[in-house]
């Protein structure tokens, strides 16, 4: 819908959604979710003083964080062409970090 190609009349359809914003999309949020299992695999196998496992998800914990910081960054520069008000927003609104306020 952030691409504007998909509105509340557009049949369901492969061609309506598979563009570059809807993939980056979908990609980030299976690599967000595999971070959280990571982490609160980590943290159970914490609990359990199951120590090999700590280090093995721990790795996962970073590998997927490594993967969601490269998705972001290559999520902005497809959000560019396709999507340029929401580029605007994630870079020049309150959603950039440049904008927080500083204490």
């Amino acid at each position: 819908m952030a691409s504007g190609r998909v509105t509340t009349a557009t049949t369901a359809s492969a061609d309506a959604w598979a563009n570059p914003t809807s993939v980056m999309a979908g990609l980030l949020t299976v690599a967000a979710t595999a971070f959280l299992g990571a982490v609160f695999l980590t943290a159970d196998a914490r609990r359990y003083d199951a120590w090999d496992l700590v280090g093995y998800f721990r790795l996962r914990v970073w590998g997927s964080l490594l993967g969601i910081v490269v998705l972001a960054l290559v999520g902005l520069g497809v959000t560019r062409p396709h999507t340029s008000y929401v580029y605007h927003g994630l870079t020049h609104g309150a959603g950039s970090p440049w904008c927080w306020p500083r204490r």
